[in-house]
């Protein structure tokens, strides 16, 4: 069985994001009370470093929240967008996925867009806990 865990990070006239203490102590409170189950937890801003300029402009209490999902062994995966750029990496046995945005997409010269055509993530969850992801591009 799978719980999809939805965080609003957006933070009012602002283009970086947070994670209020409420929902960090529900978030804490969901993943404690959901064990049973294989977690994904979704928000807009980035949690982790992306490299490149973006970084300005991510979650920040990212350390708040990278400290309540560390050594969860029943989150299967993070993932974002915000950063309109296709990523994918491991927190532990957790997978960090950022998703492409369906417009353009951003690159380490903030003057120029990347040239890589507009995505999405797909993602296929599986009864044992698994997860397969790819990301797809749209023609």
């Amino acid at each position: 069985t799978w719980l999809m865990i939805v965080i609003d990070s957006t933070s009012i006239n602002k283009e970086s994001g947070q994670i209020t203490k409420q929902q960090l102590l529900s978030l804490r409170k969901l993943i404690e009370n959901n064990k049973n189950k294989s977690l994904v937890i979704c928000l807009h801003h980035q949690p982790i470093k992306m490299g490149f300029w973006i970084d300005q402009v991510g979650l920040e209490n990212a350390d708040q929240f990278i400290t309540s999902i560390a050594n969860q062994s029943n989150i299967k995966a993070v993932l974002w967008g915000h950063v309109h750029f296709e990523s994918e990496s491991k927190l532990r046995s957790i997978k960090m996925l950022s998703t492409p945005s369906t417009c353009y997409q951003f690159w380490e010269n903030i003057d120029k867009p990347d040239t890589s055509k507009p995505g999405y993530r797909k993602i296929n969850l599986f009864e044992s806990g698994k997860l397969d992801t790819k990301v797809v591009r749209i023609e």
